[in-house]
């Protein structure tokens, strides 16, 4: 099917190089950006951090709780429908660590805008992580694993950590001690990757207004 098409889309060079070897073209978008309205989000004087979550097997939440009891006075708000088949739940929370539920768009998007930090980490390589994505979106620092992948499209405005609780803990207090340049730094970044997707957006038009052309021909 992939060399049968114009092109085939993918987050990013790890599997653009899969279909290239098959023998098919590939276009490597990793994000859509968007901005949207945050709406409101009455918060503590605490560092906040939301932790973008899905239960997921690969999200190493229990690390996230282990670097939270460490960390006594930043608030960790972790998302996420916790009646999810198979949610993975973390246990024995600290009193820090809230489990927000199901958000609606509104809630969710105002937590992200007016929390300190985002964090969206995962124990899989080649991973894109849309919660990063959102953060990016709304203009909020990210804490992410430390895969090259997240390291390349996040280069600005976040912390890469190790998915432990020792790395977890050293990431937020890297971010603390230098939130105003990540705050600058993220915005910086939104503007650059918005400029990177009209450029690549370009081409993904360019090349399936040619591929049409080449079959009315």
């Amino acid at each position: 099917m992939a060399r049968r098409a114009t092109t085939t889309i993918v987050t990013n060079e790890h599997f653009a190089g899969s279909i290239r070897d098959s023998g098919a073209h590939a276009t490597v978008i990793r994000d859509i950006p968007s901005r949207f309205d945050a709406g409101s989000c009455a918060l503590g004087p605490e560092f906040n951090i939301v932790v973008v979550a899905t239960y997921a097997p690969d999200e190493p939440l229990e690390e996230v709780v282990s670097a939270a009891r460490s960390l006594p006075d930043v608030c960790f708000r972790i998302t996420g429908d916790t009646n999810r088949e198979n949610a993975t739940i973390p246990s024995a929370l600290p009193s820090n660590v809230e489990l927000t539920g199901f958000l609606s768009i509104d809630e969710y998007r105002g937590l992200l805008r007016h929390s300190d930090a985002v964090m969206a980490l995962t124990t899989r390589d080649h991973t894109m992580q849309r919660g990063a994505c959102e953060a990016l979106s709304v203009g909020t620092p990210i804490i992410t694993s430390d895969w090259p992948l997240l390291v390349d499209y996040f280069r600005k405005g976040t912390v890469h950590v190790q998915n432990t609780a020792d790395g977890i803990q050293r990431g937020i207090s890297r971010l603390r001690d230098d939130i105003d340049r990540h705050r600058h730094d993220i915005i910086e970044l939104r503007d650059e990757v918005e400029t990177e997707w009209v450029a690549a957006r370009d081409g993904l038009v360019e090349l399936v207004v040619g591929s049409s052309a080449t079959v009315q021909s």
